[in-house]
């Protein structure tokens, strides 16, 4: 159980109250694994293992401040089962055969409401802003809940009708996914100098998705348009899961299919790894025949009686992809202490399934109504493909110390994003392959092996990552539109120019450390410390503007995409343990500091400002007449100003504070 399971450095500095946790961000649940090995003869062996979570966690939002029971409720649910068979059939050759099957849940809502669709229902509105437009409106104790019941579409139910002045969390999300999946691999020594490896893969998904972007307006029932919202598959209208949901909303089953041969070679101190892979992509979906005129494909205009609805005959079968990945890498002796390598492959990666698929009956809606951004999945995408570049070397320094440093080159392209497709009748948003990326840099590695009780491990990245397939904050709800689709490289949103990771680890083992009388108070000792530098990630600058209101605004680049950078974030973990044996039981019990120096690191900044904690809108003319006009403080009892500087003071743009935390280990 988490009170508060992400903290935040600056929560008893931001909020009212000073609490020194998040209000409404807990989680609670439970883990569990299981592994069992046995071996039917010395060349025939069986491995077995499971996984599993069940988690209930909610979600602070710093715009459900004074609405916190209405924040985000999560439930997730995951289960993973694998069984693994390795027969060794001679001193050259075995093989191995293996399953797994993985299914996963996840339901998000409303805090208070969680599951039942239907208490979502406000028939006369759902109250939004407070009296800034910051903060979702929050309910008033004294105010009593006014409640009437009606039929709808042939039901009896009970709503909501008024004198709750809370916001209710409109949007109602879940997912069920499963996979079941087959591998297998045969590796055989062919002479001295070749060892070949060959296998296959296999994946066979489960896909139900069921998301109403608005059920605060389910009170209208089927007739009245309170389910139209609605973009579903392998679910019917009300989230009720099913396989009889029609052609157009129907379970997804994509399959992925692999196989592979490699060789490695070993020649006189050389190790040379060549390999192919195929993969093959049948994401199993109807898709349109005309993204451009999707419900009148052949432009048959009011000859079709059904021109302006989505038919059967205006899908088609998605596309089926198929890819080849060649793989080689090269390592080979300069000296008796210096080591070469060079690493070269293609890789290629299958879009997030999530952005695949559409309900059509969704869709349809959408396309005939345009309206709010939604982007819709696009069964069209192909797979994303990476190139990949290595040189390096290693270098031992001495008995103890090595170093290695290599240089780095990835080529991504058909990097998914969002674009405004012009389209008969009205235009929508839709995942696209077109962005392009690559990262490039270096990366020096130094470590010691264990000398005197002491371990050091020291690594340094320098890194460039540039394409066009960055958002920021001021560009997050739209869609590229063909005269404003990027041709310039920018940095990435995960760009990083350098980031030094630094572990120091000392161990005593029996009989060592100082010793007091005859004995050795810190025998079977550690302490381990990790410290971590990394320079800030990019964002895009914008004017000043009202960053942090719930009121639709837009603001105004003052400089290119992604051309400045956040902070830098510096971190110290230490943990320290001491093991004692009691029997055949050995008991470690711990202590571990996460930022062990309380530093506030800063994870978000505004584009305004390039700060984490300000706008300075309330400088501007705007920001001053904003103040002026709400001097008097409201029920929460602050003004407008009090509560400006709260939401922008936001604590989820920090990381961690200064945790420590007790445990013990057991093991026998």
């Amino acid at each position: 159980y988490k009170a508060d399971r992400n903290p935040s450095s600056v929560t008893h500095k931001s909020l009212p109250g000073a609490p020194e946790r998040l209000p409404g961000n807990w989680q609670k649940g439970w883990s569990y694994q299981g592994k069992m090995n046995y071996a039917f003869t010395p060349t025939f062996k069986l491995e077995l293992s499971a996984n599993g979570s069940d988690d209930d966690w909610s979600e602070y939002q710093h715009n459900y401040l004074f609405d916190i029971a209405h924040t985000p409720y999560y439930k997730d649910q995951n289960l993973g089962v694998n069984a693994k068979i390795t027969h060794t059939l001679n001193a050259k050759t075995f093989y191995n055969l293996s399953g797994s099957y993985f299914k996963t849940y996840r339901f998000r809502g409303d805090g208070v409401h969680r599951t039942d669709i239907w208490a979502y229902a406000r028939p006369n509105g759902n109250p939004r802003f407070d009296n800034t437009s910051l903060f979702w409106s929050y309910d008033i104790d004294t105010t009593p809940v006014v409640r009437d019941t009606m039929t709808v579409d042939s039901v009896l139910h009970t709503f909501t009708m008024g004198g709750d002045e809370g916001s209710v969390w409109d949007d109602y999300y879940k997912r069920k996914a499963s996979y079941l999946g087959f591998r297998g691999d045969i590796t055989t020594e062919l002479d001295q100098y070749n060892t070949v490896k060959a296998g296959f893969e296999f994946q066979r998904h489960t896909m139900r998705y069921y998301r109403h972007l608005f059920p605060a307006r389910v009170s209208d029932g089927l007739t009245g348009g309170g389910f139209v919202d609605v973009d579903r598959y392998g679910y019917d209208v009300y989230g009720n899961e099913t396989d009889t949901s029609g052609e157009f909303n129907a379970t997804k089953h994509p399959i992925n299919v692999a196989g592979f041969l490699q060789d490695q070679l070993e020649w006189r101190g050389m190790i040379v790894n060549a390999g192919l892979r195929f993969d093959y992509f049948d994401y199993k979906a109807k898709r349109l025949r005309s993204i451009t005129r999707p419900l009148d494909p052949d432009n048959l205009g009011a000859s079709d009686s059904g021109y302006q609805t989505l038919d059967a005959v205006d899908l088609e079968p998605s596309k089926k992809f198929t890819r080849l990945s060649p793989r080689l890498g090269m390592a080979f002796p300069v000296s008796d202490r210096t080591q070469m390598h060079v690493n070269f492959g293609k890789f290629f990666q299958r879009p997030d399934l999530v952005r695949l698929y559409v309900g059509y009956d969704f869709f349809e809606y959408k396309v005939r109504t345009g309206g709010y951004f939604y982007p819709i999945g696009n069964p069209n995408l192909e797979p994303e493909k990476t190139t990949a570049y290595e040189i390096g070397f290693s270098q031992q320094m001495g008995e103890n110390v090595s170093v290695e440093l290599s240089t780095f080159y990835k080529d991504i392209s058909g990097l998914v994003q969002v674009y405004n497709q012009a389209a008969q009748p009205k235009a929508y948003s839709l995942y696209r392959n077109s962005d392009y990326g690559n990262v490039r840099g270096l990366e020096a590695h130094m470590k010691m092996r264990r000398t005197r009780n002491i371990e050091l491990d020291f690594k340094y990245t320098f890194s460039y990552a540039t394409g066009t397939g960055s958002y920021s904050t001021t560009q997050q709800n739209i869609a590229w539109t063909a005269s404003y689709i990027p041709k310039q490289s920018a940095p990435l949103d995960f760009d990083q120019r350098h980031n030094i990771v630094a572990i120091f680890d000392y161990r005593t083992g029996k009989g060592e450390g100082p010793k007091m009388g005859s004995a050795f108070p810190l025998e079977n000792f550690g302490i381990n410390v990790v410290t971590q530098l990394a320079t800030g990630t990019p964002y895009s600058p914008s004017e000043v503007y009202n960053e942090v209101t719930l009121a639709a605004v837009t603001g105004a680049p003052s400089a290119q995409r992604n051309s400045a950078y956040g902070p830098s974030t510096f971190v110290v973990d230490l943990k320290a343990e001491r093991s004692f044996s009691i029997g055949s039981y050995k008991l470690t019990p711990y202590v571990l500091v996460k930022n062990l120096l309380d530093r506030d690191n800063a994870t978000t900044v505004y584009e305004s400002t390039g700060r984490p904690n300000t706008t300075t809108w309330l400088d501007t003319p705007e920001g001053r007449t904003f103040v002026r006009d709400r001097a008097t403080p409201d029920y929460t009892g602050l003004t407008g100003e009090q509560k400006y500087q709260i939401k922008e003071n936001n604590p989820q743009n920090y990381s961690n504070p200064r945790m420590i935390l007790f445990g013990v280990t057991m093991s026998f």
